[in-house]
């Protein structure tokens, strides 16, 4: 039987750098063992642990941040994330599959980072803004959004700037803090000059909206535009007879009392969440709304079916 490999000193963590762990008195061998991987040159780290599967954490998202964080122990001074990387350290979410190369940026007239593992870019100063997140080098969410028009739909720029623009709710619906940037940001960066995507960015700005918690419901919501119904309202928060919150809904049509929420994938698998839901939407229909819920089938790969609930609720009404 294989021993175990010995113990490494806690002080390390689950990703280090070689010279820390050397310093730390680590041998070579056991830097060879196999219960270490070497993501990038001079580092080692514990294998990714991926997260159960429960509807709401990215795999995907948490691979890459794994990635990020393993890159950051031998990061120069001078550079920083962004592109794809960034989004996933201010959003934790990523709409690009598989899992991409890292994104690290440098401002001119430095070189080109060059690493295996990593795609370099070069950021003219006038073009980006870098800050922290997480202790980690990043540029900020303007700047970032701009950055992912090389990667990202028309579509999936407007979902991504509408959840920079969104403020988070925290426990009975309450906003618990401000957004990650604002729509002017956004506008701002998309007028500072040429950059790789910018007619996208600038084609996808006037449809970012505040209130958009989740991709599926901007997808939706497009949808619901492109097929020339009127423009419903985000985060919408609805209430009883008695003035009591009922909830708050994905999309709301309040002239029309009509309601639509996407179904995604946590209220299938969480048998409490889909509980909520359903009582919620009861007190709604029981207050005189209209409520439409879609699901991922109504939705993708084509949105036709989606639209035409959402038409056939208002032509009710």
């Amino acid at each position: 039987m294989a021993s175990r490999p010995t113990p490494l000193p806690p002080r390390l963590g689950p990703r280090f750098a070689v010279s820390a762990a050397r310093d730390a008195g680590v041998t070579p061998r056991r830097l060879r063992a196999g219960d270490l991987e070497a993501p990038f040159w001079g580092v080692r780290a514990h294998p990714f642990d991926p997260p159960e599967r429960d509807g709401l954490a990215d795999a995907d998202a948490r691979l890459l941040r794994h990635r990020i964080e393993a890159y950051a122990e031998r990061i120069a001074p001078t550079r920083f994330f962004t592109g794809l990387s960034a989004l996933v350290l201010w959003c934790d979410m990523l709409p690009v599959r598989p899992c991409p190369l890292l994104d690290v940026g440098v401002l001119a007239p430095e070189r080109t980072p060059r690493a295996r593992g990593i795609r370099g870019h070069q950021v003219g100063r006038h073009l980006a803004t870098v800050t922290e997140c997480d202790g980690l080098p990043v540029t900020s969410p303007a700047s970032t959004w701009a950055t992912l028009a090389r990667d990202l739909p028309w579509r999936d720029l407007v979902a991504v700037g509408s959840l920079m623009v969104t403020p988070p709710r925290g426990p009975g619906g309450v906003i618990a803090g401000p957004a990650l940037t604002t729509l002017p940001a956004l506008k701002a960066v998309t007028a500072a000059g040429s950059r790789t995507g910018v007619a996208a960015l600038r084609a996808a700005v006037p449809y970012v909206r505040v209130g958009a918690r989740s991709r599926p419901e901007v997808h939706l919501f497009l949808a619901i535009l492109q097929a020339g119904l009127a423009e419903p309202e985000f985060d919408v928060p609805v209430s009883d007879d008695a003035a009591a919150l009922i909830g708050i809904f994905d999309l709301a049509y309040v002239g029309e009392r009509v309601l639509v929420e996407y179904q995604g994938e946590y209220h299938r698998m969480s048998p409490t969440a889909w509980a909520a839901d359903i009582r919620k939407s009861e007190r709604a229909r029981e207050a005189g709304w209209t409520v439409v819920q879609i699901t991922r089938a109504d939705l993708y790969p084509e949105p036709g079916a989606a639209v035409a609930r959402v038409r056939r609720a208002l032509s009710s009404r």
